[in-house]
């Protein structure tokens, strides 16, 4: 399936800039090829967006963009919107094997007894988002109030 940004005409898209960077490949480039990197990073296929703009699963790479002043914008369908889910507190997390981080092949790697916290993905606060980026267009902040009628459009 084409990614949302795929989807977007081309006019629509004018105010994100063309030569982004694929999230997992910034930090190569701001390490490996200092002076040569793209002008934003755009994760495709976030987690969900919530009504009050937070995103899940992109943390990391959101705090990398802001660390080297690049603008962050998610890439999702509007179908992976909740305007039922009133804040990123509110967003259930599951939880994944604790055996994933507490053994290899598995052996104990860690401490028995230890508790292991392994949620399935992250909550990225709106702040650190420059905007959503979906079929219908670019959702930008103030994300209370623009999501809801980006959606119902």
């Amino acid at each position: 399936m084409p990614s949302a940004v795929a989807l977007q005409p081309r006019r629509e898209l004018r105010e994100v800039p063309e030569d982004d960077v694929r999230a997992r490949r910034a930090q190569f480039l701001r390490v490996a090829r200092p002076g040569r990197h793209g002008h934003a990073v755009r994760p495709g296929g976030a987690r969900a967006a919530y009504v009050t703009g937070v995103v899940a699963d992109v943390h990391a790479r959101s705090v990398l963009a802001q660390r080297h002043r690049v603008p962050f914008y998610v890439a999702g369908p509007t179908s992976s919107i909740d305007l039922e889910c009133p804040s990123g507190a509110e967003i259930p997390i599951e939880q994944r094997d604790p055996k994933e981080v507490s053994q290899i092949f598995g052996k104990q790697i860690a401490p028995k007894g230890m508790k292991v916290y392994n949620p399935a993905f992250d909550v990225t606060p709106q702040e650190l988002i420059a905007a959503i980026i979906t079929e219908k267009g670019v959702i930008r902040p103030p994300y209370q109030q623009n999501i809801r009628s980006h959606v119902s459009h």
